[in-house]
């Protein structure tokens, strides 16, 4: 599949009973590999757990950012992504180089080493929302689509079924990685809500379906041929991180004079270095005492 960018979109089936949110996160996932150095199975997780947030803020409107924020015991320590309404995507992995064997960089470990169990924080920072929206789902381990659909389920109290897919070369490179979230709508019976159940249970990898379709909408049809899904909006998605220097000049000066002594260096300035683009902010001592 060639696309010059990333996207997520929107459908509802033609009798209005079930929605679908469809997405295409090769390029995102690709940039954040190639920022953080990532390791074959760390790249593996952060484009599976990226695809999953951008799935999950489908709903955000304008001026609204998402952030999940997985910690777990295993590894790879835990993951970061946000994502808000403009399409704009970052995301990092807290132990970037680990699930390759030192002296066999062949070896490969599996998700569940990876990651082990730990807890998701979803927040929600609406644009005319004084005080954010925090939910938090513990992550037992395995997939992180049931977990993305487990957040849905006890935080939004949307039954959802959640697919996340990707295909890697041996190099590391994700050659395609997507998802789609199936959702019933309140007028949909038990019995059409099994049918579809059932349907889902004969899907294919949507990482191969992906490589044989040229866009996302193709994609959409042809996984669901039979519910005449109607195309309702779209959003591209590109990575984009929202760091400046009157954001790092901000956060110095909200710490302790006692905090910001140990960031100095000898040269009398800090180095800040952003977590999510590797940006590095070199910061005056005096910079910080006249910001404003």
């Amino acid at each position: 599949m060639e696309n010059e960018m990333d996207i997520i979109n929107f459908y509802l089936s033609g009798d209005g009973k079930f929605r679908f949110v469809f997405a295409e996160t090769k390029d995102v996932v690709n940039k954040i590999r190639e920022i953080h150095k990532m390791t074959y199975p760390v790249a593996n997780a952060v484009s599976r757990f990226v695809t999953g947030t951008v799935l999950i803020s489908s709903n955000l409107k304008s001026g609204d950012v998402l952030g999940a924020y997985l910690d777990v015991n295993g590894p790879i320590g835990g993951i970061r992504c946000e994502a808000n309404s403009y399409g704009h995507i970052k995301g990092y992995a807290i132990n970037p180089d680990v699930g390759v064997d030192e002296f066999d960089s062949n070896y490969v470990m599996d998700l569940n080493q990876l990651l082990g169990s730990g807890m998701l924080t979803v927040t929600r920072v609406l644009k005319r929302g004084k005080v954010p929206f925090t939910s938090n789902i513990e992550f037992k381990g395995g997939s992180l689509a049931l977990m993305f659909a487990d957040y849905l389920k006890r935080s939004e109290q949307i039954n959802s079924a959640v697919f996340i897919s990707n295909f890697m070369k041996p190099d590391g490179f994700i050659e395609n990685c997507g998802g789609f979230i199936v959702q019933p709508m309140p007028d949909a019976t038990e019995k059409e809500i099994e049918k579809m159940e059932k349907e889902i249970e004969k899907l294919p990898p949507f990482s191969e379906v992906l490589k044989e379709v040229d866009n996302v909408n193709q994609a959409a049809l042809l996984l669901f041929p039979n519910y005449k899904l109607k195309q309702i909006g779209e959003r591209h998605l590109v990575f984009k991180c929202t760091c400046s220097r009157d954001k790092v000049l901000k956060v110095l000066k909200s710490l302790k004079e006692e905090d910001r002594k140990q960031l100095l260096l000898d040269d009398g300035t800090y180095l800040v270095v952003c977590e999510y683009c590797k940006k590095e902010y070199r910061v005056k001592k005096e910079e910080v005492e006249n910001f404003k």
